[in-house]
């Protein structure tokens, strides 16, 4: 281990990465066993996580929390973004059968933070707090495209990088995505499509991804075209701090 680092620290985050791997959440001797770590040290990290919530305790098994979640959708630059953003997907959307959603890139594929419904009658399936497959997702595939490290904190079992055939997929999606500028999925099984785009603050960042949600199959390309650069002149909305630089030197 390097000379700076905190083992604590270290294997906090080892702990975390282990529960986010498992379905079903894992006993104290079991992460025990796979951290090779004291008894002792596993109870006093698992106090200090169950505390701040980024673990949970479900009968005698611990579950990855979603208190990381929680801060990350949390993050100033991202909450503004998002605040700018819901008015404009709500006019887009108002009339259409269908619902806008805003998530940002998570440690597994993309968050769903934000979900605005076209009608009271209508509700989507895809609920704020919801986890979005990193290839399965239109969201998902845009947070592969602008965040490839993401590859590799899939969970065991599902990892993309098990096969070559895996990562070939992984640098068609993201090529597709930035090439075309936006992100297309279907579901089969709900007969609906997710169109997504990348939404980025004034320094360049990735701050949301905006998606529509379709309880229809679209494959009308000059559709899934409009629909994208609707959510693309959306995603482009100035932050204050770019419209009073455009003041000022006005």
């Amino acid at each position: 281990m390097e000379r700076y680092i905190i083992p604590s620290v270290f294997q906090a985050i080892q702990l975390c990465q282990t529960l986010a791997s498992s379905k079903d959440g894992l006993r104290a001797a079991d992460i025990e066993h796979a951290l090779q770590v004291p008894r002792t040290t596993v109870f006093r990290l698992l106090k200090t996580l169950l505390s701040e919530r980024v673990v949970e305790k479900r009968g005698t098994r611990y579950v990855y929390g979603r208190r990381i979640y929680e801060v990350n959708a949390a993050d100033v630059n991202r909450r503004t973004a998002q605040n700018k953003l819901t008015q404009p997907l709500a006019r887009l959307i108002d009339g259409h059968s269908c619902s806008a959603l805003i998530s940002i890139p998570s440690e597994t594929g993309a968050l769903t933070v934000d979900v605005i419904d076209s009608s009271a009658s209508y509700l989507c399936p895809i609920r704020a707090g919801t986890q979005l497959s990193l290839f399965k997702s239109a969201p998902g595939q845009i947070a592969l495209a602008y965040y490839p490290q993401l590859l590799e904190r899939q969970p065991e079992g599902n990892s993309p990088l098990n096969n070559d055939l895996n990562q070939a997929s992984a640098s068609k999606c993201r090529s597709e995505a930035c090439t075309r500028g936006y992100a297309v999925t279907y579901c089969s099984k709900r007969q609906s499509t997710l169109i997504a785009v990348p939404a980025f603050s004034a320094n360049g960042e990735l701050t949301a991804i905006l998606s529509l949600y379709f309880p229809s199959i679209l494959k009308n390309t000059e559709q899934l075209y409009q629909w994208s650069n609707k959510l693309k002149s959306i995603s482009r909305i100035p932050s204050d701090s770019s419209v009073q630089s455009t003041r000022e030197a006005i």
